[in-house]
Formats: structure tokens, C-alpha cells, sequence
């Protein structure tokens, strides 16, 4: 037994220097770990924003002690450490509860979470979610333990580091009442309530967790619940992006519901082993078979009740929730060698098919945003930004500079959504606008979709169209890059001023 642990110590050691090599070459552009970027570039300046909390205090840290591009690199590090430190607790989990657990179940566990691809892409971001899942995790981790050993300190740290994950990202949530509702499910079960434990669990999350949310609510009031978080909603435009174009919350009809087959098909491609375990449950495998369905039920509960939209990047909980489900029949279920076997076979091709797809589906997205990179490193060599802002539809590239700060039309308010993208609008208030923002350049990209049709989509809101002419009219401005990805333009006053 001692040398089958050690073997598997061993699978997962060449795991992390396999995706360690990749550090370097999988690098995505994505606006929301740039806007993680840009609340840790400010913190110094304008403090806590209201957003996810420990991710803006932990990148601050980071940048105080090198540069932006170091930050990434040690970030994309720790998240592929942290990456396989779950694989490892989420199989102590299992032993926890099945102490034989095969060899077979350890390597499809790794099979799977591989193929999972809301899960895989959270190693190459930095907003996060993967940092989240892994707090989450480990609490339940340390929730198992104190099943099993009664030890009250595993019950208290528990308490905390599901506290620490909803300050990390709100998708967390759900999970801080699991200890609450299994411990409720067995006092049912022994007639027998113990209040201690209540009280050991509950006295550390308010703890943890009631400055920031007393912070928040100060703020924006009761909406602990909104996408990604309350301040998304109160921050400049979004509350006419999340209402009317993006048209947020959705009305939550039948039709509705059944519309996310996607969202389910994704979340896993072995769909019917899940339904087949649940339907074929004994008593044997009904307690650890039940442990992570309610799990499951947890993570799935905020898409229902409309709280967070049904999109893949999002399902990354019941995803590895659902994942153990299979893994616990597999597991705990008699069925006959040949049955085994077929189905262990079925898992594997379909995760090597999955699998390299997440792979080359990360690297065909990289190397379609290269030229994006080009050409904003090409932007960087014809001025010297010193921190100057630049307006953008996003933060994409906020993460890839040390000498910009990004505005992202998300913090703007309507006025000056209007005033800055508007055709209609005029050169007085365009100009007005630019001044009270300090902005000193305009990047646009030259994607049609993303750019003219988002714009003229969004705008139609107010009545009002986009036309990238605008620009090319206000005597203020002037084209400082032209290529072909990007374009840029810079206000005259800045140029002066250097």
C-alpha cells in the first residue's frame, strides 16, 4: 500500500513539471484577470474596491515586489501548484471516505479533471477561480477530517477557509452551509443536536467574514449576490450593460432551462454515469455517494435561482462535484470486471479526446491573440506610457504592461459612455469626458465584432450608434499606432506634456 502512494506521488510530481513547461507557452488574453491586474495596480492609490477581496490584497503584495510581468509568471506558477494539490486532496477526500480507493479511481480522477475544460482553463488566468475552488476544497477537506477523527480544530479551520473563499470569489457562496446541512442531516439521523459544534463552526465565519460584509453593505447594500460582485453592478455603466445588453437577470422560464444542454453537456461528457450511479445506489455507497450530490446541489443552486448566469466558464464547481459522483460509484458500486473495464475504457478515450482539445483550444486562442500582443508591444516602443491611462473596451492588456493603466468602459458612467462613443455625440463633450477620466490614449480593436458591432449593439441602448470616424475628426486627437489588430490614438495635451 505504502508503495502504491508513493507511485502515485510520483504521477503527480511528473504532472507538475508537464505543466510546468507550459508556463511559457500558454499565456491567454482575458480581460477579466486584467481587471484582477488593474485593482491590485490600485490598490496603493484607492484601497479596497468592494470586489473580491483576497485576490486584490494578494496581487498588491505581488507588485510591490516586482513588476507586472513577474506577477503573471508567479501567479500562472502558483495556480499550476495549486492545481495539482487538489488533485491530491480531492483523492485523500476519497480515502477519507473509502480507504481502499483503487489506483484506477486516482488516475481517471486526474483523466477527468483534465478534460473538464472550465476547470483546465482556470490554470492559465489569474482572476480567481481556480484559488477559490481550492480554499473550497480544502475546507471540505478539513470538514472530512473532522468527520472522521471528531477533532474540533479541523472543524474551526474549516469554518475559516470557506469564509476565506467567498472573500475570494462570491461563486463560494453555497458551500460555507455544507457542514451546517450535513451535520443538521445527521442529528436527524442520531436525534441528537449538538450545539457546539454550531458553535465552533459559525462564531469563525462571522469572524472572517463580517468586516468585508458589513464594508459592502455599507456601500452598495444587499447585493452580496450580484455577478461577479455587488460593486460590479454600482460601478460606473454596468447596471445599463447588465440590464439591457446583456439583458441580466434572465427571466427564469421552463424554455429557459431547458436552453442550457449546453451548459450541462459541458459541464461533463459522462452525464449517464452520473444519472446511472444515482438511480443504482445501495446502502454502501449512499453516504459517500450522497456527501458530494449535496455538494452538487450546492453549486448548481445560484445558476437556478438566476444569481449567476449558466455559462461554462462558471461551472467549474459542478463540475468537479459531479466528476466525484462517478468516481464514488465507480468506486463503491458491484459491478462485474467486464462492466468496469468497458466503462473505465469509455472515460479514458473520451478524456484523451477532451483533453487535447483543451489543449490545442488553449493554444489556437493564444496564437489568434499573438498579433493582438505584437501590436500593442509595437504601440509601447512609440511612447513612454508612465502610467498614463488608456480607454479600452476591456482590460485585456492590462496584465502584458507596466507602464499603463487600462480604463475599461465598465467604470464610466452613461454620459460619458455616451460623450466618448457616441457618433452623435460632440467634439466638447467627447473632449470633456476624456479630461475628466485623464485619459491620455483610445485603443480600439479592429475586429469588426468585437469592437463596431459591440459598440453599435451597446449604444442602441441610448439611442445612439458607433462609428470609429469620430475619432479621426477631433482635432485633439491623433493616430499615434495604426496596426493591424489594434489602433490607437492619443490626445495632443499628453504629447505635449511629455
Amino acid at each position: 500500500m505504502k508503495n502504491e502512494k508513493q507511485k502515485f506521488r510520483y504521477v503527480l510530481i511528473a504532472l507538475l513539471i508537464f505543466l510546468l513547461y507550459f508556463v511559457n507557452e500558454i499565456n491567454p488574453i482575458d480581460s477579466d484577470s486584467g481587471r484582477e491586474i488593474k485593482r491590485a495596480l490600485e490598490y496603493d492609490s484607492k484601497g479596497y474596491d468592494g470586489g473580491p477581496f483576497t485576490s486584490q490584497i494578494l496581487y498588491s503584495i505581488l507588485i510591490q515586489f516586482t513588476n507586472v510581468e513577474n506577477t503573471i509568471k508567479v501567479l500562472n506558477i502558483l495556480n499550476i501548484f495549486i492545481f495539482i494539490s487538489m488533485i491530491y486532496l480531492l483523492i485523500k477526500i476519497l480515502e477519507l471516505k473509502k480507504p481502499n480507493t483503487k489506483d484506477s479511481t486516482k488516475i481517471l480522477l486526474i483523466l477527468l479533471i483534465f478534460s473538464l475544460s472550465s476547470v483546465f482553463s482556470t490554470i492559465w488566468y489569474v482572476k480567481p477561480y481556480l484559488l477559490t475552488l481550492f480554499l473550497v476544497i480544502v475546507a471540505i477537506f478539513l470538514f472530512s477530517l473532522y468527520i472522521s477523527e471528531k477533532n474540533k480544530n479541523y472543524l474551526i479551520l474549516s469554518s475559516v477557509l470557506f469564509s476565506v473563499s467567498i472573500l475570494t470569489k462570491n461563486h463560494a457562496y453555497p458551500f460555507i452551509i455544507f457542514p451546517l446541512v450535513y451535520l443538521g442531516i445527521s442529528y436527524l439521523k442520531n436525534k441528537k443536536f449538538n450545539l457546539n459544534e454550531i458553535f465552533c463552526y459559525t462564531l469563525p465565519a462571522i469572524v472572517v467574514l463580517s468586516p468585508i460584509l458589513l464594508y459592502n453593505f455599507y456601500l452598495f447594500g444587499l447585493k452580496f449576490w450580484h455577478y461577479p460582485n455587488g460593486w460590479f453592478f454600482d460601478s460606473g455603466v454596468n447596471k445599463h450593460i447588465a440590464e439591457f445588453f446583456w439583458e441580466y437577470p434572465k427571466e427564469r422560464t421552463l424554455s429557459y432551462y431547458i436552453g442550457q444542454w449546453e451548459f450541462i453537456k459541458k459541464t461533463i461528457p459522462y452525464i449517464f454515469i452520473v444519472i446511472f450511479s444515482v438511480i443504482y445506489l445501495n446502502k454502501k455507497n449512499l453516504r459517500l455517494t450522497g456527501y458530494f450530490l449535496l455538494l452538487s446541489l450546492l453549486a448548481v443552486i445560484p445558476f437556478l435561482v438566476g444569481v449567476i448566469p449558466f455559462y461554462n466558464v462558471y461551472n467549474y464547481f459542478f463540475a468537479v462535484f459531479i466528476l466525484m459522483v462517478i468516481l464514488t460509484f465507480l468506486e463503491s458500486f458491484k459491478i462485474s470486471k467486464l462492466t468496469r473495464i468497458l466503462i473505465i475504457s469509455i472515460i479514458i478515450i473520451f478524456s484523451t479526446i477532451s483533453i487535447i482539445s483543451n489543449f490545442e483550444g488553449m493554444y489556437n486562442s493564444v496564437k489568434n491573440e499573438k498579433q493582438i500582443l505584437n501590436d500593442f508591444e509595437e504601440f509601447e516602443k512609440k511612447d513612454s506610457g508612465a502610467q498614463k491611462i488608456i480607454l479600452s473596451r476591456d482590460y485585456k492588456l492590462q496584465p502584458f504592461t507596466n507602464n499603463y493603466l487600462f480604463l475599461g468602459i465598465e467604470e464610466l458612467d452613461k454620459d460619458s459612455l455616451i460623450n466618448l462613443f457616441s457618433y452623435e455625440s460632440g467634439n466638447q463633450e467627447t473632449l470633456k469626458s476624456l479630461k475628466k477620466y485623464n485619459v491620455c490614449f483610445i485603443l480600439l480593436y479592429k475586429d469588426t465584432k468585437y469592437n463596431e458591432e459591440y459598440f453599435n449593439e451597446l449604444l442602441s441602448i441610448f439611442q445612439n450608434s458607433f462609428q470609429i470616424d469620430k475619432y479621426n475628426q477631433l482635432d485633439e486627437l491623433f493616430k499615434i499606432y495604426d496596426g493591424e489588430e489594434l489602433v490607437v490614438y492619443k490626445l495632443k495635451k499628453c504629447e505635449d506634456e511629455n
